[in-house]
This record gives C-alpha cells, structure tokens and sequence, in this order.
C-alpha cells in the first residue's frame, strides 16, 4: 500500500466519519424533537385537564347562580303580589275612608250651619227680649 492509497482509505474514513456523526446529530435531534413533542402533548394534556376542571366549575357555578337567580326571582314575584294586594287593600281603605269622610264633612257641615242658624235666632230672641224689656220701663 502506498501512501496515496492510505489517505483515500483515511478521506474515507474521515467521510465515513463525518456520515455517521451527522447521522448521529440527527437521530439526537430527532430523539429531542419527539422529547419535545412528549413534553409538549403532556403539557397540553394537563392544560386540557385543567380546562376541563375549569369548565365543569364554570358550568357548576352557572348552574348554581341561576338556582339562586330563579329562587330569588320566585321571591321577587311573590313579594309583589303581596304589595300589589296590600296596595288594592289600602287603595280600598282610602276610598272608604274617603267616602265616610265625604260624608261626614257634609253632615257636619250641615249641621254647623243650622247650629248657626239656631244661635242666630237664638240671639236675635235675646235681642228682641232685651229691647222689649228696655223699652217697657
């Protein structure tokens, strides 16, 4: 063997060399690419556990806010029939009270005027006697 037949086995070899550490370098890359994916599919699956967890509570707190939401509107309604009848009641009240004191006012009235009439004759009497009385002595 000679000298230039031992450097093309040795360029060989350095090719050989070369190959096998690119095709090391890939595999690795290859090896750290699925790491990343295995990374990256754990990692979105514990993100859609925790999406999932999320959206269940947001569903049970929904759910529960209009639970109370109904509960109160029930309350609400039930409060207003009760004002809408005490108000029919106070309503009715008035006018009765109205009418009772329209009618009382006319009578008092009324009789104030003939109490005034009668004081009226009452004292024009009087005046009548005292002047009869007066003029007779």
């Amino acid at each position: 063997m000679d000298l230039d037949q031992i450097e093309e086995r040795i360029k060989k070899l350095e090719e050989e060399i070369a190959k096998f550490e690119e095709q090391e370098l890939r595999n690795i890359e290859s090896i750290k690419n699925e790491i990343k994916q295995l990374d990256t599919h754990e990692f979105t699956d514990q993100v859609k556990q925790h999406f999932l967890m999320l959206n269940v509570q947001r569903e049970y707190s929904i759910k529960f806010l209009f639970e109370k939401i109904g509960k109160v509107k029930t309350k609400a309604v039930a409060y207003f029939n009760k004002f809408l009848i005490i108000q029919k009641e106070i309503h009715f009240l008035l006018q009765s009270i109205n009418n009772n004191a329209l009618t009382d006012l006319f009578v008092l009235a009324k009789n104030s005027l003939l109490f005034q009439k009668e004081v009226a004759n009452m004292f024009q009497r009087f005046y009548h006697q005292v002047e009869n009385s007066l003029t007779g002595l």
